[in-house]
């Protein structure tokens, strides 16, 4: 059974439009490998209130750029994130739902 990956931006209640200029995340890893995960947004000269990443439901990542630290990463299943970059890298581990 194969995996979704979702992202959530959260923003201030006022914002009405939020442009995701890019989105890349791989369609397939076999176990051992890493990815990168790329959101790139236009926030209209607004500022953002944070950034999470799912899969199956499930939160593996956040960024909240007000917080200290601003990356955190929670345990999913056949996931693992490299939060010593200020990018999103996954390992996965084993072949898991």
């Amino acid at each position: 059974m194969r995996g979704e990956l979702f992202i959530l931006l959260i923003l201030p209640p006022m914002i009405a439009c939020l442009k995701i200029s890019s989105f890349e995340v791989p369609s397939l890893l076999v176990p051992g490998d890493s990815a990168y995960l790329t959101c790139l947004f236009d926030l209209g000269g607004e500022k953002l209130y944070s950034v999470k990443w799912y899969k199956n439901d499930q939160e593996f990542y956040r960024f909240f750029p007000s917080l200290n630290p601003q990356y955190m990463a929670f345990r999913a299943p056949g996931i693992h994130v490299d939060v010593s970059v200020p990018r999103v890298i996954i390992s996965t581990k084993e072949l898991s739902d």
